[in-house]
């Protein structure tokens, strides 16, 4: 195909990255970009596959800011984006990983939230509810956590989130005769 898939776009001018049917292409020119799209549509058409025009999009990553419109290549027309998901991860050309945490707390927080009933009933024991966080709602949260730089915020948003499902599944405690909320250290 003509194009190297070994190494960084570091050092070379054209990296594609692909896993199944999502193929990512880097360029450090339009040019490369260009050489590189026309030989894979090649290579896919010899293949008797097709690239499907309407979720096929590209995403300048860099200083220059003219760069607004649609790009062309060969007969496709692609739509200029500051984002898109990759592999289930969302890509910016900021890249900004706040966008994908708070991405993933809203996934995770309907995945705890379709297990509620299950949360909130008497009949299931803490090391149950437990389990079931960490096996069913934590793995929504840190899918592709391992590709993720995170600031001290990111990692304050997701300690926040732990948290509060905790104080759900543990409860308060009674301390002197009274009820109280469990500190972040009783609950890890």
């Amino acid at each position: 195909m003509g194009i190297q898939t070994r190494g960084t776009i570091f050092f070379k001018t054209v990296q594609i990255l692909a896993y199944a049917n999502d193929i990512d292409l880097m360029a450090c020119t339009t040019l490369g970009l260009n050489e590189a799209f026309l030989n894979l549509e090649k290579s896919a058409r010899n293949m008797g596959l097709v690239i499907n025009q309407e979720k096929a999009v590209y995403m300048y990553s860099g200083k220059d800011t003219t760069l607004h419109q649609d790009l062309a290549i060969g007969n496709f027309v692609f739509k200029r984006v500051d984002s898109f998901k990759y592999l289930g991860t969302m890509v910016n050309k900021m890249n900004n990983r706040l966008v994908e945490v708070n991405a993933r707390l809203i996934m995770t927080n309907r995945a705890y939230y379709g297990l509620q009933n299950h949360m909130k009933s008497r009949n299931i024991s803490r090391n149950i509810k437990t389990l079931l966080y960490k096996t069913i709602v934590r793995p929504v949260l840190t899918y592709g956590a391992e590709t993720w730089v995170l600031s001290k915020q990111d990692e304050h948003c997701l300690s926040i989130f732990e948290c509060k499902i905790l104080q759900r599944i543990y409860g308060p405690v009674i301390d002197g005769g009274r009820w109280r909320i469990r500190t972040n250290q009783e609950l890890y």
